[in-house]
């Protein structure tokens, strides 16, 4: 995309987010609030190597979602990230690192009932990670795994996911959730894969009360296009819990989450995290 194409639709997706009383995420977070929600993630990486690096370091997805039946919702999300961190040898500081990117843009509709047992997702990532913010992005994947491709540059994403959820009387629930991502690469050199194909799965379960919830997760991805390595080399897993607490049109809440193969544990050891959920209606 060229410089300009992407700075009008920034701004135009900027103003529909921030000005339409509408939107809502569309991934883990996924929010059994109102009609009409904007949310706010802040979800900050604990790096496995983290001498230096400055707390503000984090990844940020502003989303919404406006429902315009009983069935059907749009969906949108804004990913941000940031990440500091002052290197030194010996005491001393030698270079100091400060990047902060926005990620690729999220535009979709949901089809099904906050309340019902089924919902599916389907939309597009558009390319707006910049090439050259590489530690910024590093801090955004590694916050939500199943976001992974909200902070890969030149990738065009085309997400489609489904979950089911089977809710007790008493207030449990069970969940499993699948789908896709097929991200093609819009800055290909001679040599490099054109696409990649990754499969997204998780499992849930927890409790719903009328005025809080409580959610255990595991979420995962794996690259199905790469011949190299087996499934452990082109997998990575997550497990979280995440609290919400229903106050009204304000749902606030924190999350924790711990990756559980080599890979992810190599680079990170936990990632903590707060959310704000809004019901404009």
């Amino acid at each position: 995309m060229s410089r300009y194409l992407r700075i009008s639709v920034l701004i135009g997706l900027l103003l529909f987010l921030f000005l339409t009383p509408s939107l809502h995420a569309q991934a883990i977070l996924t929010h059994q609030s109102g009609e009409q929600t904007v949310a706010v993630e802040a979800l900050k990486p604990a790096f496995d190597n983290d001498q230096g690096v400055e707390f503000a370091t984090s990844a940020w997805f502003l989303s919404g979602l406006w429902q315009f039946n009983d069935n059907w919702a749009f969906t949108a999300e804004l990913p941000l990230a940031r990440y500091g961190q002052e290197v030194s040898v010996n005491g001393q500081p030698t270079v100091d690192i400060s990047e902060t990117t926005v990620g690729n843009l999220y535009a979709g509709i949901r089809y099904g009932h906050n309340n019902g047992p089924f919902m599916a997702n389907l939309g597009i990532r558009l390319p707006f990670a910049e090439q050259d913010k590489l530690n910024a992005e590093l801090a955004g994947r590694f916050s939500d795994v199943e976001r992974w491709d909200a902070f890969i540059p030149n990738a065009l994403g085309f997400i489609g996911t489904g979950q089911y959820r089977y809710q007790l009387a008493s207030g449990f629930f069970v969940g499993a959730r699948g789908g896709g991502s097929f991200l093609v690469n819009t800055d290909k050199d001679e040599g490099e894969d054109a696409s990649d194909l990754y499969l997204l799965y998780g499992l849930s379960a927890g409790y719903r009360a009328p005025r809080f919830d409580l959610t255990a997760d595991f979420s995962g991805r794996f690259l199905a296009t790469n011949d190299e390595g087996g499934f452990g080399a082109n997998s990575w897993h997550f497990a979280g819990i995440s609290a919400t607490y229903k106050a009204g049109r304000i749902w606030p809440g924190v999350q924790f989450k711990l990756p559980l193969d080599k890979d992810s544990r190599d680079v990170v050891d936990f990632v903590g995290g707060v959310h704000f959920l809004i019901n404009l209606k």
